[in-house]
This record gives structure tokens, sequence and C-alpha cells, in this order.
């Protein structure tokens, strides 16, 4: 509904413009949380769905076109590799949060089977996410996109 609403309003504008609208006020509401709940891969699927839909709308691609091309040129991630993304610089935060509870869960979350496939997929070492920058992080996740 976000998203119709903006380019219901934005029609007149840069597809560019468009996009970067969205990127700022829909992709938070998509995200909202994203990266401390357990999506299934359904759910996954259906996020990174609803945000492809965004770039066919504002650049005309029929429905079953893919954007993957498009998003990779404009330098920009899917909804996936948005989601590791925040989930990876969430725990690496969470390691030095002064809550102790949100300490102990970010530690807990790095022993996972969960977190251990993240990091692989996006060739990171778990153990050292904590002292691995974001900027390098952001990268890694940007690399394993563009390389898919």
């Amino acid at each position: 509904m976000a998203s119709n609403s903006v380019l219901g309003n934005s029609r007149s504008l840069d597809e560019l413009i468009q996009l970067q609208l969205l990127e700022s006020l829909c992709l938070p509401i998509l995200q909202y949380a994203t990266c401390a709940v357990k999506l299934s891969s359904s759910q996954s699927a259906e996020l990174n769905s609803c945000w492809n839909n965004v770039y066919r709308r504002i650049f005309n691609f029929r429905k079953f076109d893919s954007v993957r091309a498009c998003i990779c040129g404009l330098g920009r991630l899917d909804f996936h590799h948005l989601r590791t993304s925040l989930t990876l610089i969430f725990i690496k935060k969470g390691f030095y949060s002064s809550n102790n509870v949100v300490r102990c869960m970010s530690k807990l979350f790095s022993v996972s089977v969960e977190f251990r496939r993240l990091c692989t997929n996006v060739d990171m070492y778990p153990h050292s996410i904590d002292v691995t920058p974001i900027h390098v992080l952001r990268c890694s996740v940007y690399r394993n996109f563009t390389m898919i």
C-alpha cells in the first residue's frame, strides 16, 4: 500500500528519484524487525518478491521478467541480501551493546547453525564478525549478490 501511494503521486518524477523515495519510505516498512525475526524461506521469498515488484513497476518490467540485473546495475541489493547485511550488522552491534540481554542473545545466535550458514553464504568467517568493520560486511554481501 505504501509503495502504491508513493508511485501514484510520483509518476512525473525520474525513475531513480522514485526508487530513492521508495527506498527511504517503503523499504523500512518491509525490513522492520526482519533481522531480529526468523523468517521461513517462503516468507523471505514473498518479501523479496514484493521488493522486486517495486523495480518492475518503476522500470516497466513485465511480471515474470527478472529484475536482478537491473538491481545489480544500479548498485543495489535484493531483499535477501539487504536482510543478510542488516542481520550481520545487527549481530555485530549486539556484541558491543550495553544491554546484557542483547549482548548475550547476539553471542548465542553467533554460535548457531543459521548464523554460520549466513556467514558462509557471504564468504565471512563467523568467529570474526565482531572485529570485522561494517563496511567490509556490506562489501562482502554486495560481492556475493553480484557473483550469483
